[in-house]
């Protein structure tokens, strides 16, 4: 007995070790672009905080993919994939296109207010295009900018409470690693984003898309053996979510085929000045992302053909009444749940100012730093569809993924569902489900750094062009110098770092809470409460989009709208801790928007 558990001990611990080194190794050469796009002299704020290079449209397009993999994203199709509860992922997955294609109708004044402010550096933040479009005032400005990096903080702080959560379960027991886990996190975020400014962390999250695929694909295709392997009889949502699995990787081999990372050149600069670039890290670089995508591709493959063998066995039309039985199942989610995963994918992404630094990247002349509405809609079209599309497949790989895990392993149900799926992995002890927990957590941690590396950037440039100079007004970057402009860099870096600080202070303070569960009542809290506070954005930003200077309101109104907004969502939340009020968390949303959409009806109707 001594000897097989030192012989278990021994594998267990070179399989933590292989998984560790795998795990450094993929974010090592991640880091590859940072180096490659390190820092210079910075002439404009909009090289630093937008794009230092003519970003490749495949570069957006990839890093706003492995954006919307977002960790909590990922737990909530993963439960509602364990739970047989299709419809939610799908209705969700189908209004995300939906909230895409409204920023492609809308555009026009999008890429004209990116255009004027690129061409003057003024901020191309949400907050900035709020307080130009509601009577340029600075109350109105430092309100919303407030809210954004208050927003963005809470969402960088959750992703890292997960993430460690998630980790606790597959190391040995004993061992507390939560609050190192997530102190690691925010180190890797800083890293990521600081040195090279957005044009990094747009690289590196790119070529995390690859690590991302790896491991879903790989653990979803390890799982799905397991499922087959125990040669019994599936239940209907189970062969539903084969026959979607399959679905799902023959897209994705159809549309992606071998080009799931971007293999373009880095660092054609903005001001068309020449770059120094270490020829063999580029080259390195670039033979790593062809490579990831060719194994991807295997993995895709490799997994479309044991589903199809065993809906083969299993026979199409019995396939089809079991899909047809698991469609008609009755859905768990409740009406005000239904309605906020309409309203939140719709309005979300058009005010989550993210999207709108990938699109000013996007549309940025090397030279002049204009965007062209009339000269990109093209390519802006093909970039907002390859980005709906590829993200609502790899949700609906995730939801299927979860229907699959629970069945091969048996894991029972409930609120924890995916943390109960990596212990009953942990305790299988076996190179298999070992090497699938593994998988899973280098993919989880890639979303988790994609995620809070994507947001701090956005961060940063909130305090740079909406923050800073409400403080200090010299240092506005249309009109600061370059002496200024370091200055003001650096003090946008001061700041960002105290914000890491105080979620260091957070995270600390956590370490010893009973239960800082992935899907517990107070993340989703959390998670809804910083979505709140953006989604109040929506109706001082759809209304001058759609109705231009007659939608635009005073400050004063501006300032009402986002706060009643902000308290009506905060509110539920807040009602929503109470045990015997749960069920109201997902009102937050309608409520939010409901009354921040009545309040500017009503200014408008005052107004006139």
């Amino acid at each position: 007995f001594i000897a097989r558990d030192l012989v278990t001990c021994n594998s267990e611990a070179l399989m933590i070790t292989f998984a560790l080194l795998a795990l450094i190794a993929f974010l090592g050469i991640s880091l590859i672009p940072v180096y490659l796009l390190r820092p210079r002299e910075y002439a404009r704020a909009r090289e630093y905080f937008v794009a230092s290079e003519h970003t490749p449209p495949g570069v957006v397009q990839n890093s706003s993919i492995a954006y919307s993999l977002q960790i909590a994203t990922f737990g909530q199709f993963f439960s509602w994939g364990a739970g047989g509860d299709f419809w939610p992922a799908i209705i969700f997955s189908a209004m995300f296109g939906a909230g895409l294609y409204l920023i492609y109708r809308l555009r026009r004044p999008m890429l004209a207010f990116l255009s004027g402010a690129l061409g003057r550096d003024r901020s191309i933040t949400v907050p900035g295009f709020i307080a130009r479009q509601h009577g340029d005032s600075p109350r109105v400005h430092l309100f919303a900018a407030a809210l954004s990096v208050f927003a963005f903080t809470g969402l960088v702080a959750s992703a890292a409470i997960g993430v460690a959560s998630l980790v606790k379960p597959i190391l040995p027991s004993g061992l507390n690693a939560t609050f190192p886990v997530a102190c690691g996190l925010l180190a890797l975020m800083m890293l990521y984003t600081i040195p090279s400014g957005n044009s990094g962390a747009m690289r590196s999250a790119q070529a995390q898309l690859g690590i991302l695929y790896f491991g879903l694909i790989g653990s979803t295709l390890i799982v799905l053996y397991m499922l087959i392997s125990s040669a019994g009889r599936m239940p209907p949502r189970g062969s539903f979510a084969v026959a979607v699995l399959a679905a799902c990787c023959a897209v994705v081999l159809i549309y992606r085929r071998s080009r799931y990372v971007d293999t373009s050149p880095i660092g054609i600069p903005v001001s068309g000045e020449a770059t120094d670039i270490g020829p063999l890290s580029a080259r390195l670089f670039r033979r790593f992302s062809r490579v990831a995508n060719e194994l991807i591709w295997v993995l895709a493959a490799t997994t479309l053909v044991i589903a199809l063998i065993d809906l083969h066995a299993q026979g199409f039309p019995a396939v089809i009444t079991d899909s047809v039985a698991a469609l008609q199942a009755e859905t768990r989610t409740s009406i005000s749940g239904l309605l906020a995963l309409v309203l939140l994918p719709i309005f979300y992404p058009i005010v989550d100012t993210t999207n709108w630094l990938r699109i000013a990247a996007l549309g940025t002349d090397p030279h002049s730093a204009r965007v062209d509405a009339a000269r990109t809609p093209g390519t802006f079209a093909r970039v907002l569809g390859m980005y709906a599309g590829a993200s609502a497949l790899l949700w609906l790989l995730i939801c299927m993924f979860g229907t699959i895990a629970v069945l091969a392993t048996g894991t029972p149900g409930g609120a924890d569902i995916l943390q109960s799926f990596l212990v009953r992995l942990a305790l299988q002890q076996n190179d298999v489900a070992d090497a699938a927990s593994w998988l899973l957590l280098v993919s989880v941690f890639a979303m988790a750094v994609v995620t809070m590396s994507a947001m701090f950037s956005a961060t940063l440039a909130v305090i740079r062009y909406d923050i800073i100079p409400a403080i200090w007004p010299n240092l506005t970057p249309e009109l600061a110098q370059p002496s200024d402009q370091a200055l003001a860099g650096r003090r946008t870096i001061i700041a960002g770092g105290g914000l890491c600080v105080a979620m260091l202070v957070i995270l600390f303070l956590l370490n010893d809470y009973p239960d800082p569960s992935f899907i517990s009542g107070s993340f989703l809290n959390l998670q809804l409460a910083c979505l709140c506070a953006q989604l109040a954005f929506s109706p001082l930003v759809l209304g001058p989009m759609i109705g231009g200077n007659s939608a635009a309101l005073s400050p004063a109104w501006a300032i009402a709208v986002l706060g009643a907004g902000v308290a009506a969502g905060q509110g539920v939340v807040i009602v929503s801790l109470q045990p015997e009020h749960k069920a109201w968390l997902w009102a937050a949303i309608p409520a939010c928007l409901g009354s921040g959409l009545s309040l500017y009806a009503v200014a408008l109707l005052w107004a006139r």
